[in-house]
C-alpha cells in the first residue's frame, strides 16, 4: 500500500469536505474515506504502518492522497511540516482558504453547536476574550503564518493555494486546477451538483440557552455542564434545537469590524504572498 503523493489542506469551513470529495472522483486519483485520517497530528504516535493501511483501497492510480484541513492550522512546534517532508519530500500540497471573518464566523457555531464552546458565550464575547487568541477560530485565519511555516519544508512550487470565494463560483475549474496539479487528466469533469456537507443553524437559540440555566445548577460534570454532557452524547438530541439547511445567527456589523481589523494585518501579508488581489475581504490594510 502507498502514501500519500498530496495532501488537501487549509482553513477548516472553508471547503475542505467538498474539495476532497470532488478531486477523489478521478479515476486516477486515489483518497480514502473518511477524510481527516489526522495522521501528521494527533495520531502521529500510531506509526507510519497504521497510516499506510489507510489507503489499502489503492488500485493503481498515480495520484494518492487525503484531506485533513486542520494540518494547516497545528503550529506546535513545526511539527505538522516537519513530519510531512521526513515522510515524503516530494509531497504536494494544496490549500484552500476562506475570508478569514467568513470562516471564524462559521468555524464558531461549528464548535458551538457541537459542544466545544459553552451554551452562554456570544460570538462577541469569545473574539474579544485575549485567551481565545490561540483558539483553533481565531488561529486559523491567520493564513501567511501557517504556510510559511510549511515553506521552512517545502519548495513553493509544491503548494497549490486555492481561495474559497473561487472554488465556490466554478467549483469544475478550481477541481481541474487541482488535477492539473497533481498531473493527471486535467479533462476530466467531476459531477459537484451536490454539496459535501449541510449548514445548520438553530431552531431557537434563546430556548437552548434558557435550558442550559435550568440545567446548570444540577452541577459540572465531565466535559462541561449537564446539557454539553447530554449534547455530545446523544447527537439526536441536538435537533430539538437545531434545523438542517438552515443558516447560524448573522454576524453584527461590530463584530464584523472588529474582525476585519484583527485580520488585516495578516491579510495584507497573505495579499502579497500570493501576488493576489485580496480587497474583496475587507479586512485589508
Amino acid at each position: 500500500m502507498p502514501l500519500p503523493t498530496f495532501i488537501i489542506s487549509g482553513a477548516p469551513k472553508s471547503g475542505t469536505s467538498s474539495l476532497w470529495s470532488y478531486v477523489r472522483q478521478h479515476p486516477n486519483v486515489f483518497m480514502p474515506d473518511p477524510k481527516e485520517i489526522g495522521f501528521f497530528d494527533y495520531n502521529y504516535g500510531k506509526g507510519v504502518e497504521w497510516y499506510r493501511k489507510k489507503f489499502r483501497g489503492h488500485d493503481g492510480e498515480e495520484a494518492v492522497g487525503e484531506a485533513t484541513p486542520w494540518y494547516m492550522c497545528d503550529d506546535r512546534a513545526g511539527w505538522v511540516p516537519e513530519r510531512m517532508y521526513e515522510m515524503e519530500p516530494d509531497l504536494r500540497l494544496v490549500f484552500i482558504l476562506r475570508d478569514p471573518v467568513d470562516r471564524a464566523h462559521s468555524n464558531f457555531w461549528d464548535n458551538f453547536r457541537n459542544g466545544e464552546i459553552p451554551f452562554t458565550t456570544t460570538i462577541s464575547e469569545f473574539i474579544r476574550k485575549s485567551e481565545n487568541e490561540s483558539h483553533t477560530v481565531i488561529k486559523c485565519g491567520h493564513y501567511y503564518k501557517h504556510l510559511r511555516r510549511f515553506e521552512e519544508y517545502f519548495d513553493r512550487e509544491q503548494f497549490l493555494i486555492l481561495l474559497h470565494e473561487e472554488f465556490c463560483r466554478d467549483p469544475v475549474a478550481t477541481v481541474q486546477r487541482v488535477y492539473d496539479f497533481l498531473e493527471v487528466d486535467p479533462s476530466f469533469v467531476p459531477d459537484t451538483e451536490s454539496s459535501v456537507r449541510v449548514t445548520n443553524g438553530f431552531r431557537c437559540l434563546g430556548a437552548l440557552r434558557a435550558v442550559n440555566r435550568l440545567f446548570t445548577p444540577l452541577g459540572p460534570v465531565a466535559g462541561g455542564t449537564p446539557l454539553t454532557w447530554l449534547w455530545r452524547r446523544l447527537p439526536h438530541f441536538r435537533y430539538v434545537f437545531w434545523q438542517e439547511g438552515s443558516r447560524p445567527p448573522e454576524l453584527s456589523a461590530r463584530d464584523r469590524a472588529y474582525l476585519e481589523d484583527l485580520y488585516a494585518e495578516p491579510n495584507a501579508q497573505l495579499s502579497g504572498y500570493l501576488d493576489q488581489d485580496l480587497s474583496h475581504w475587507k479586512g485589508m490594510t
